[in-house]
């Protein structure tokens, strides 16, 4: 039962504060919002889509399915790849009020390849993608019609954020703060999976210029064994209930309220 209900101050109403019972506002549960820190989620799905309609994953030849979830980006052989990632929103059931992806660039040093090559700078943008979760994570074939189509819903949507990367981010995790739009684009899935497309947008010429090559996002790159190289970090607003030691002293300030107008109300009427 909410206080606000019952009646505003200087209102005919104003009676019925001074008639509820002790137990009655004893009886009052407060929700407080509460921000929490979730834990890092894991994609569950990520890889990329090559101009062409490729995808990352195919049957090698010994018909092994090879799930290949590098998250690959930029251009190479005057091929365009664009990479994507999806992640299971399950267990996150209250707002999302921040967020964060991480993505881990390899470095010739740890992982025996750079991440990055190209220009001097290079600008990744993530952004929804209309693709479907079966869409993203089935098999295609280079020239793949249903696979263009794929590879140009990634990047295209609605900007959630971007990051500019160079060679001195060779052997570094990216960190990349979703924006208004993108948070609300993880709210609309909440309780469910949600995908992402990404793409570089610095892309010219038809030199090799690409970021986040040789990366598996649950460890182990092609050399050395890594820790897990993608993670999104979200804060939630989560709501919980104030315990009942506690109700008493968050109403203690309207119970005075509440008597203090009494006592001013009595004097004015003795007057």
């Amino acid at each position: 039962m909410a206080l606000s209900w019952l009646c505003s101050f200087g209102s005919p109403m104003m009676k019925c504060k001074r008639t509820l019972t002790l137990s009655a506002l004893l009886g009052v549960t407060l929700a407080l919002a509460v921000p929490t820190r979730a834990a890092a989620f894991l994609p569950s799905v990520s890889g990329w889509f090559e101009m062409s309609g490729g995808s990352a994953r195919f049957i090698d030849e010994y018909g092994a399915f090879q799930d290949n979830q590098n998250y690959f980006v930029g251009g190479i052989d005057g091929q365009e790849y664009r990479n994507f990632f999806v992640f299971d929103l399950a267990g996150v059931n209250s707002p999302i009020t921040d967020a964060t992806l991480n993505l881990y660039n390899p470095s010739w040093e740890t992982d025996d390849d750079d991440g990055f090559y190209g220009d001097a700078t290079e600008t990744f943008q993530l952004t929804s993608t209309t693709a479907s979760v079966g869409q993203l994570a089935a098999i295609y074939t280079p020239n793949s019609t249903s696979g263009q189509a794929v590879f140009d819903t990634l990047g295209t949507g609605m900007t959630i954020g971007s990051l500019v990367a160079s060679a001195a981010d060779n052997g570094r995790t990216l960190s990349m703060t979703f924006n208004a739009a993108g948070l609300t684009y993880l709210n609309a899935h909440l309780g469910q999976r949600v995908a992402l497309g990404g793409r570089l947008t610095t892309l010219s010429g038809t030199n090799d210029q690409f970021l986040f090559a040789y990366t598996n996002p649950n460890g182990g790159s092609p050399y050395l064994p890594m820790t897990p190289q993608v993670s999104l970090t979200v804060n939630q607003n989560v709501i919980v209930s104030a315990p009942e030691g506690s109700t008493m002293a968050l109403l203690a300030p309207v119970l005075l309220g509440i008597g203090g107008m009494g006592v001013l109300k009595r004097r004015k009427r003795a007057e």
